[in-house]
C-alpha cells in the first residue's frame, strides 16, 4: 500500500522498467504459496487502503494508479471526452456503452454478477472481459476490491472476484468536477513528469505503454 501513494502508478508485473513493479518488490516465495499470504491476496486490501483504481491499464496488463494520480491518468486516457461525449464521437462501442450504462445502475457490483446482468446479449465470456479490459484501458471503469468465495470449512478459496465500479462513483464529487479541469495534454505533461521522478528517463517505447 505504501509503495502504492509513493510511486502513485505501478504495475503489478514486471515490465521492461526496472524494479518498477509489485512482482520485482515481492520475494518469489510470496508468489502461490500455500502457506502465507502474496500479492494475490494483498491486492484488494491494498486498493481498499488506499482507496487506489486498480484495472488492466498497461496495454492489457494490470496495475494500480493512486487516488491522487487516477485523475490525470483518467482525462488522458478520456482524451476529455465524458462516456456520452465519447459515445457520440464513436470512441466507444455499443457494447462498451451496454455494459458501462449497466454498470452505472447497479453501483459497486462484482464483475460476475455484471456479466449475468448483461446476459441479454450475447457475450462470450472472452468478449465481457474485452470490453472491461477496454473500458479499463479508456478510463471509465475501475476495480475496486476483490473478494472470494468462502468454502465449507469458512476458508477463502479460489482467484477472488473483481468489483468493478465506474470512477464517478468510486472516487465521488471531487473526481466528477474536477477531472477535466485540465487539457488532457497537460494530464499527460503531468504524467511524465511524475514518471521522470519516480523512475528517471523514460523513453518513447515505455511512456507509450504506461500512458497509452
Amino acid at each position: 500500500a505504501d509503495r502504492i501513494q509513493s510511486s502513485g502508478i505501478l504495475p503489478l508485473f514486471a515490465n521492461g522498467i526496472d524494479g518498477w513493479s509489485v512482482e520485482e518488490a515481492t520475494p518469489a516465495s510470496y508468489w502461490f504459496s500455500e502457506d502465507r499470504d502474496g500479492p494475490w491476496e494483498w491486492k484488494g486490501p491494498a486498493i481498499v487502503k488506499t482507496h487506489c483504481a486498480y484495472g488492466k491499464f498497461f496495454n492489457g496488463k494490470t496495475g494500480f494508479i493512486s487516488r491522487q494520480w487516477y485523475p490525470d491518468f483518467a482525462n488522458w486516457r478520456r482524451k476529455g471526452y465524458d462516456f456520452d461525449a465519447a459515445l457520440d464521437d464513436g470512441l466507444v462501442t455499443l457494447s462498451e456503452s451496454y455494459v458501462y450504462e449497466t454498470l452505472q445502475r447497479s453501483g459497486y457490483i462484482l464483475s460476475k454478477d455484471l456479466k449475468n446482468l448483461c446476459r441479454t446479449r450475447e457475450f462470450s465470456r472472452s468478449s465481457y472481459a474485452a470490453i472491461i479490459a477496454r473500458l479499463e484501458r479508456k478510463g471509465y471503469v475501475i476495480t475496486i476490491n476483490f473478494e472470494y468465495d468462502m468454502g465449507s470449512d469458512g476458508r477463502p478459496y479460489g482467484w477472488g472476484n473483481a468489483r468493478l465500479a465506474t470512477p464517478e462513483q468510486y472516487f465521488g464529487s471531487r473526481f466528477r468536477e474536477h477531472v477535466y479541469d485540465r487539457t488532457p495534454e497537460d494530464s499527460r505533461r503531468r504524467l511524465e513528469a511524475l514518471l521522470k521522478r519516480k523512475i528517471g528517463i523514460v523513453g518513447d517505447r515505455q511512456k507509450k505503454w504506461i500512458l497509452g
